[in-house]
């Protein structure tokens, strides 16, 4: 799979996107038939699940599929002015065996005359959001539903639709001729086989998931409904609007209850036993009642770790216990607090650590769990296979008592490293695979002390009044990180990119490597008829609307005196420096001007970096040294690496621009895929890309399938 953040808009996408914005001048049958076939469907599907924990497709979930025929024609045989179509829908909820398979509820109906002849329910108009997570944005679909016929129909879409929490999924398609070339998404973008099982188990039709999400002609969205609206109008028809949130974003709301089956057998005899959250009402789990008997979130934590330790070694004040794999390690023993000098004296502290793919193992197990029966992969993934950060050479925990990045074996000394004063010098790495690599650092292998975790939670409870779900817990962890790297890294909950259903535990500032970003092309978006959009004898434009809008943060205030005042002055905002480079990159002289001073602020702030370290590591419990090491290394940081594009790549700022354009509806962009347009400014074209973090699907009533995509400007990273 590509990078998140930074990546290549799909080749076969790319061949279609170009493909259309030359049908109107080409115009083959292929091209006409995308013309003036492209009318969209909508579908909505609700599941119900039962006991055994089986799902079954509502029978009447068709609404919006069948609109121009039987029903919807006012004669024939099922038209709705013929006798046929005077029935009045009762619900009955019966057991239904089918073939294979075990038996499973589903809602049939039973009929009574009704003189209303109307129109039976259909969708008007639908919307699904896709969006990048760390941007603040989630994954929603809103769905319009008009019923004509109240009296025989109202009761059958009360009972289906308007339940907050049930399973529900979305499709907006086109016809198979509305993709000019025939292509289906490439299997680059895709995941594969192996990791969808591995995601998914037996609980879906992996082949036909792979089918569904490479279509272009086709977008899916599923989720659970969170709200619906019901007005009645001036004909007596009814609107209803159901709003639902993706199912990756639900099991962020989950409140941090343990196991539900956990049970507690007191000193009387009886039982206690933790609520069973029902997942139609997820958002009112509570959390486990202080003196409750039952294991706390954090002390089963704590014993889980303890046990762990105690099997690997006999514990004792002098011994040090770091035991794991893959990503789930524990580290117990002896750090050191300092006498405020360096000496031999130091005395000796026992702490407990767990890594943070540890933590997120466990809140899978006791927490997320509870939604098994709603949300296909009911785990938030955090592993070193996916979710990696950038490289820096020189990084350090500024806060190692609570947040420590220990290097393995092999690097010893460097991520742990203060002067002469080394965390935890005395263990042996063993197979630890360690924080950082040659070009990567690895989130899942940060260690957590156990007694921040327990501050975190013990605050979270003080400030809750009942419950608090568990994305604030991951928040609270997150600000921790961030804390203890000066800003290097930090973590946010988003949906995989390809598969919404599955939630990852990322870090947003990481891009990629710097070779794999090296070779993403951004795809030149077709929004101008003279302009050519490849080598070939292609152009025209697929863009209907365009809008391009800047302003600076509140945080840039000194960033516009250095950028139209004193090019050759650095600010100390984030993005200065790249600015900087962008606005001068017609004045070669001005840009190897700005690129030296870029490379010599490096080398002073690396120095001044390294005496913060030596002189923490002399007192390692003082305060004051401490806010001195994280402003050295937050300032460090802003000038990582001594070669401009190098830093540029490991960094990648944000600018304050922002890019919004509306095309015909198709599948296939991803939040994090890179573009050009070549009608702004040559500055914008040379030096930056337009990056996706928000792609919309709209449906109106007529049929017409829009897609709106929206970008923010990052540096150019294929030169």
């Amino acid at each position: 799979m590509s990078e998140i953040f930074y990546s290549r808009v799909d080749l076969n996408l790319q061949q279609e996107l170009d493909a259309r914005a030359l049908a109107g001048h080409r115009r083959t049958t292929a091209d006409l038939n995308y013309m003036i076939s492209k009318v969209a469907n909508v579908l909505i599907t609700a599941y119900q699940f039962n006991s055994k924990d089986v799902y079954a497709v509502d029978s009447l979930n068709e609404i919006g599929k069948t609109i121009t025929r039987d029903q919807f024609l006012p004669t024939g045989q099922f038209g709705y002015l013929s006798p046929n179509n005077t029935s009045q829908t009762e619900l009955a909820w019966v057991l239904a065996g089918l073939s294979n398979k075990a038996p499973v509820t589903v809602l049939r109906d039973t009929t009574k005359v009704s003189n209303n002849n109307r129109w039976p329910p259909y969708i008007s108009s639908a919307n699904i959001s896709v969006g990048d997570h760390s941007m603040g944005l989630l994954n929603t679909a809103t769905v319009v539903i008009e019923v004509p016929n109240v009296s025989r129909d109202i009761d059958l879409i009360e009972e289906i639709y308007m339940r907050p929490g049930r399973k529900v999924k979305v499709d907006i398609e086109y016809p198979l001729n509305s993709v000019i070339t025939g292509l289906t998404l490439s299997e680059d973008v895709l995941p594969t086989e192996e990791k969808l099982k591995s995601l998914y188990g037996t609980k879906i039709d992996i082949a036909a998931k792979l089918q569904e999400i490479s279509k272009m002609n086709r977008v899916s969205f599923e989720g659970l409904i969170t709200s619906f609206d019901l007005s009645y109008n001036s004909d007596y028809s009814v609107t209803v609007t159901l709003t639902m949130r993706g199912t990756s974003n639900v099991l962020a709301d989950v409140t941090a209850l343990t196991d539900p089956d956990t049970v507690k057998e007191n000193s009387d005899g009886t039982a206690t036993v933790n609520p069973i959250t029902n997942p139609d009402q997820y958002a009112n789990s509570v959390l486990i009642p202080t003196g409750s008997g039952i294991k706390s979130f954090y002390d089963l934590l704590f014993s889980e770790a303890e046990t762990l330790a105690k099997s690997k070694s006999r514990l004792t004040s002098d011994v040090t216990v770091l035991t794991g794999e893959t990503d789930d390690w524990i580290l117990f023993g002896n750090a050191f607090a300092t006498t405020g000098v360096e000496s031999k004296n130091d005395q000796k502290t026992y702490q407990r650590y767990i890594t943070l793919n540890r933590l997120i193992k466990f809140i899978n197990r006791y927490v997320v769990s509870k939604l098994k029966n709603t949300v296909a992969v009911p785990e938030i993934v955090c592993d070193s296979e996916i979710c990696n950060s950038s490289y820096y050479a020189n990084i350090v925990s500024v806060n190692p008592w609570d947040v420590l990045l220990l290097p393995s074996n092999g690097r010893k000394r460097s991520t742990e490293a203060y002067g002469t004063k080394v965390f935890f010098e005395s263990t042996n790495f063993g197979d630890w695979p360690g924080f950082l690599s040659s070009d990567r650092a690895f989130p899942p292998r940060i260690f957590l002390n156990l007694s921040m975790i327990k501050t975190i939670i013990e605050n979270l409870e003080k400030n809750s009044s009942k419950s608090y779900p568990i994305s604030d817990l991951l928040k609270a962890i997150s600000t921790s990180i961030e804390d203890a790297t000066a800003g290097a890294i930090k973590m946010k909950l988003i949906s995989h990119p390809r598969l919404d259903s599955v939630l990852l535990f990322y870090d947003e500032k990481y891009l990629g490597p710097p070779e794999s970003l090296s070779v993403v092309k951004p795809y030149h978006v077709p929004m101008h008829a003279k302009i050519k959009v490849n080598e070939e004898e292609s152009y025209g434009s697929i863009v209907q609307d365009f809008k391009m809008s800047a302003k600076l943060p509140d945080s840039a205030a000194t960033l516009s005196y250095v950028l139209n005042q004193a090019p050759d002055k650095v600010s100390e905002d984030d993005i200065a420096p790249y600015m900087n480079a962008m606005y001068q990159f017609n004045d070669p002289a001005k840009l190897s001007a700005a690129e030296a001073l870029y490379a010599q602020t490096h080398t002073n702030r690396l120095q001044e970096f390294e005496k913060q370290k030596e002189e923490y590591g002399k007192s390692i419990t003082d305060r004051t040294l401490q806010a001195k090491l994280k402003e050295s290394m937050v300032k460090h940081l802003q000038y990582p690496y001594k070669k401009f594009d190098r830093a540029q790549a490991a960094i990648a700022p944000i600018f304050p621009w922002d890019v919004s354009f509306t095309i015909e509806g198709i599948n296939g962009f991803r939040y994090g895929d890179v573009l050009t347009f070549d009608v702004l400014p040559k500055k914008y074209t040379a030096n930056t890309v337009f990056s996706i973090i928000n792609i919309s699907h709209d449906v109106a009533q007529d049929g017409q399938w829009k897609t709106d995509i929206k970008c923010i400007m990052r540096p150019k990273l294929d030169k």
